[in-house]
């Protein structure tokens, strides 16, 4: 099976975890969380949207898988006589064990894989179910706990995601008109003011760029990246002074 369709793919991984996890892990997935495990595949490259989509759907999409079979292959050794011969190589299903671990292992990573994906919707586009789930994610931010309840609620609708690949990529130059502010979510970056040089690193969990919202000024150092794939949450300056 080379295509399938997303909202068959979810029933299937369902019907899956009910098989393997019930027996071995006291739990049970819901189409929201089976989402975001999908999610995680299609951001690894295991499986790919016909058109190249960035995001899983449970809907009517094809997809397709980009790795080939997950067949064990064995070698099947006879002993006849009281000789053994060479048998021939034949595949096998996987193990259940190995199944079960395979889901379990998704199911950990999926939510961030789901979070991530939210992040990149419009906030028109964000569902009650979506909110929430970036509700409960930002709580783990430490640039945002000194923040209420409210305010964090407000921020999942607006809060997005951005990611750049190379390391030494500028997110903004000294002197730049402020609008947006960023949390490191992976990664880190370096804060270079002109003629001192890197004055500092932030890293994961901290933020930048507020200041220049704060009070409507030029940005006060260049921020440029440290690591590779450094990930973000950026809200815009429109949100930031609502």
């Amino acid at each position: 099976m080379s295509c399938m369709i997303g909202t068959e793919m979810v029933d299937w991984l369902i019907s899956l975890s009910t098989k393997t996890l019930d027996s071995t892990k006291n739990m049970s997935l819901t189409r929201f969380q089976v989402v975001g495990m999908w999610q995680a595949l299609l951001e690894n490259g295991v499986i790919a949207h016909v058109s190249n989509e960035l995001q899983f759907a449970d809907k009517q999409f094809f997809y397709r898988w980009t790795v080939g079979t997950t067949m064990r292959v064995i070698k099947t050794d006879r002993l006849i006589s009281g000789v053994m011969f060479d048998g021939e190589q034949e595949t096998v299903p996987p193990r259940i064990s190995d199944v079960a671990a395979a889901i379990f292992f998704l199911s950990t990573i999926g939510p961030d894989s789901l979070f991530r994906m939210i992040l990149c919707k419009p906030s028109s586009e964000r569902t009650m179910q979506e909110l929430e789930h970036v509700y409960r994610e930002l709580l783990h931010v430490k640039a945002l706990t000194h923040l209420s309840t409210m305010v964090k609620r407000e921020l999942a609708a607006v809060v997005f995601f951005e990611q750049h690949q190379h390391a030494g990529h500028v997110l903004f130059r000294q002197g730049d008109a402020g609008n947006c502010w960023y949390i490191v979510l992976k990664g880190s970056v370096d804060v270079i003011i002109h003629g001192k040089g890197v004055v500092c690193t932030l890293r994961e969990g901290d933020d930048f760029g507020k200041l220049a919202l704060v009070n409507d000024a030029p940005r006060a150092a260049t921020v440029a990246l440290r690591k590779d794939k450094s990930q973000f949450l950026r809200v815009d300056k429109s949100d930031f002074n609502r």
